[in-house]
């Protein structure tokens, strides 16, 4: 009942219902409003959350905070509006029991569709330093023998071409080029280059927060980021000793014309193995370790134009 009440805490009805009359209603979920979305929390969710002291609840309080709630699922199925709730509540005052309203047969019930639930749109970010968890290098060692057998396998495997996030999912297409001649004196600088296209996300939209909130798109920029060192990561481990670039890189028109900045193309989280920004020609280029390249970008999350991180 504790846990019940400190979830309930977080309600913008607080200032209306008490404690006992919204705990003792049979409320089994909340639904928030964030621009077009509707997300359901689940109370038995929630709680699980807390114990694990996880992303859900935290999401859960930043969204209320700043959205609000917007209903209440109770669990009969009925769906009642938060609005509806607060008039009944001034209307009533003393005596006003939540479960009981929410059950009257003269109470409507919100018909809301395409409602996603809170658990679906959690995907929390991979430790930066352990990227490939769940990979095994010496598994892809036995099958994978050259970079166009590496992208072929990104793009199969779905822990490579999707990515879930709370603006919803990114699907990603790898592309590669190899270096055929590199003891050519025009030969380009690099003999691997990997690049992401992606299609169904705008990344413009989540830098400037158009579908999610400011901590989500925090949270996409970090998994975006993560997605390009699992790739590094791998490829480096299949072919070390080799000068490779990445970025997500994309010339779709849909993409570029939402993207305000830029004519042509839209690239992000460059990195690369080599002295990327001042290499023209593989007999200039010089190894080295791994290295992000994000001044390279024309979309950087931390634009101040963005105001994500100021």
């Amino acid at each position: 009942m504790l846990k019940r009440k400190l979830i309930l805490s977080s309600l913008s009805l607080l200032c209306c219902l008490s404690f006992s009359s919204i705990a003792n209603a049979q409320v089994d979920g909340y639904l928030i409003k964030n621009n077009d979305n509707i997300i359901q929390y689940n109370i038995d969710d929630l709680l699980e959350s807390m114990d694990k002291n996880d992303n859900l609840y935290k999401q859960f309080q930043n969204q209320s905070k700043e959205n609000g709630i917007y209903a209440y699922h109770d669990d009969s199925g009925k769906i009642v509006s938060t609005q509806e709730i607060i008039n009944a509540y001034l209307d009533e005052s003393e005596g006003f029991n939540l479960n009981n309203f929410i059950k009257k047969d003269t109470t409507k019930s919100l018909d809301v569709k395409d409602v996603k639930n809170a658990k679906d749109t959690i995907n929390t970010p991979t430790n930066p330093e352990k990227p490939s968890d769940n990979v095994s290098i010496d598994d892809l060692k036995k099958k994978i023998k050259t970079p166009e057998e590496l992208i072929e396998y990104f793009n199969k495997t779905e822990k490579f071409n999707t990515l879930k996030t709370p603006a919803g999912t990114f699907k990603f297409t790898n592309s590669v080029k190899v270096n055929k001649e590199p003891e050519n004196l025009i030969s380009p600088a690099f003999d691997i280059s990997i690049t992401t296209d992606w299609k169904d996300v705008f990344p413009y939209e989540v830098a400037t927060c158009k579908n999610c909130t400011k901590e989500q798109a925090k949270e996409i920029a970090q998994l975006l980021k993560n997605y390009q060192k699992q790739l590094a990561d791998i490829t480096l481990a299949l072919f070390p000793n080799k000068k490779v670039v990445g970025q997500f890189y994309t010339e779709n028109k849909e993409q570029v014309n939402n993207y305000p900045y830029h004519e042509k193309y839209v690239y992000f989280y460059t990195w690369g193995t080599y002295d990327v920004p001042h290499k023209n020609f593989y007999c200039d280029s010089k190894l080295k370790e791994f290295t992000w390249y994000e001044e390279l970008d024309n979309l950087r999350f931390t634009d101040r134009r963005f105001n994500l991180y100021n």
